[in-house]
């Protein structure tokens, strides 16, 4: 069909979709705000009315920016990063669905959304939620719950147990690595080290 007002919208789309069909202007407005305008609507097949034309939860002009398909809906349950972040997921903590660590800390987008953590902010990596003596990178890559300070309910803190070479995803508090007759959490307990029977 024609194009009347000149603004790239056939006659038919624009009528259709609820547009003026004699005003060039409506080309770049956005109804429906999801940051596409009708012409990149109309070029996209979505519905200029409706923010989500496929239903996936996902603004369209999100999955435009991000190369998703805005008219497809199984893009929304894809991980495309292995981050452990559906698209969805992504969307909805405003993290990139390309990169598995949005804001470079050296932690994975879904490890810092699953343990409370901000995956568009690089400064939680340095932080100590727990207060065990481990940042939160420490706690990924030691596979520690930074909001738990024992992970594994030894009595001793995880810190202290990375400090000492102890598990601090196994219990080991009544291993007696020096043979000085103070189990690991006694050695804890008192602030001596349980890898040298002659602390003082």
């Amino acid at each position: 069909s024609g194009d009347t007002d000149g603004d790239g919208l056939p006659e038919k789309w624009e009528i259709d979709n609820n547009l003026d069909p004699t005003d060039y202007s409506d080309a770049t407005s956005d109804p429906d705000n999801d940051d596409l305008t009708n012409v990149q609507e109309y070029q996209y097949s979505t519905d200029p009315h409706n923010n989500d034309t496929d239903g996936d939860g996902m603004a369209d002009g999100w999955e435009v920016a991000y190369h998703l398909s805005p008219t497809n809906s199984s893009d929304g349950s894809l991980d495309l990063d292995g981050d452990g972040l559906t698209n969805l997921q992504e969307y909805q903590h405003s993290t990139n669905p390309f990169s598995g660590d949005t804001d470079g800390d050296g932690i994975p987008d879904g490890w810092e959304i699953t343990h409370g953590l901000n995956a568009t902010y690089n400064g939680d990596a340095s932080e100590d939620m727990d207060n065990d003596g481990l940042t939160n990178l420490k706690e990924y890559q030691y596979f520690t719950d930074p909001n738990n300070s024992d992970s594994d309910d030894d009595g001793m803190p995880d810190g202290w147990e990375i400090t000492y070479r102890l598990d601090p995803l196994s219990n080991d508090s009544k291993a007696d690595y020096d043979n000085d007759g103070l189990m690991n959490l006694e050695e804890y307990q008192r602030l001596t080290d349980p890898r040298d029977t002659d602390t003082d």
